[in-house]
């Protein structure tokens, strides 16, 4: 709402929240191919040249990049926020509930303990591409009678995300999600995840074909063909 992009929450900033840790969260404005979600599963962030000067955080191929190492509140720059953004872009996100820090997939992450906690980032367009790639690292507590979203945005249509990532309701199936502005939504899923266990969740959105990868491996695929479309709130499950 208002706005804001929200971490460990769904679109609509207050249902649904996470429940357990998130590690290493990224937003690239284009569809990474297999071997480079592969390298991202390594640990390494290689970006696709985007733009022609080089000091340009997009040439990097990153336009949000939360690595969620940080270990109190009001680090970011300003002494505000609390999970800093590390593609150039200065979308730090703000804790709200109790989020805090905890041990992670690589040095630290944020954790959620599933009543209420979220971070918060402001709106900005440039987390809002036409081509998309999602993915953050992930590893749940517990799962809830519906879905738990790492990232996800929300469509001008309530209640449809313009693109979602995380697990599906009661099957704790990985689902990667994309939308229309008129809310037409499709949707590709794996096979059941499990508590207490890291997982790397990407999605993938070119304009034509979306594909979801579960540690490196393509899990599902599909051709839905559609415009994503967006409307104030951008949204993030943490």
């Amino acid at each position: 709402s208002g706005g804001s992009l929200y971490l460990g929450i769904d679109a609509d900033g207050s249902s649904n929240p996470w429940d357990g840790y998130l590690d290493d969260v990224i937003v690239y404005p284009y569809a990474r191919s297999a071997a480079q979600v592969k390298t991202d599963l390594a640990g390494g962030q290689v970006g696709a040249l985007i733009g022609s000067f080089a000091n340009d955080p997009l040439t990097k191929g990153l336009v949000g990049y939360w690595k969620m190492d940080e270990t109190a509140a009001n680090g970011c720059t300003g002494g505000v926020n609390d999970n800093c953004d590390s593609s150039g872009n200065a979308n730090d996100g703000a804790w709200n509930g109790n989020t805090t820090s905890a041990a992670g997939k690589f040095g630290n992450a944020t954790s959620f303990d599933g009543a209420g906690d979220y971070v918060s980032v402001t709106r900005t367009t440039t987390l809002e591409p036409s081509n998309i790639t999602i993915s953050c690292w992930v590893k749940f507590t517990a799962f809830s009678a519906d879905h738990q979203l790492c990232i996800t945005k929300q469509s001008t249509a309530g209640g449809a995300n313009s693109y979602a990532l995380g697990v599906f309701g009661t099957t704790n199936k990985p689902i990667f999600v994309v939308s229309t502005a008129a809310g037409a939504e499709s949707n590709v899923q794996g096979t059941a995840l499990s508590t207490g266990t890291w997982y790397h969740l990407v999605g993938t959105y070119d304009g034509t074909t979306m594909v979801l990868y579960v540690n490196g491996a393509l899990v599902a695929s599909s051709a839905p063909a559609i415009t994503l479309g967006y409307s104030a709130s951008y949204n993030i499950g943490l």
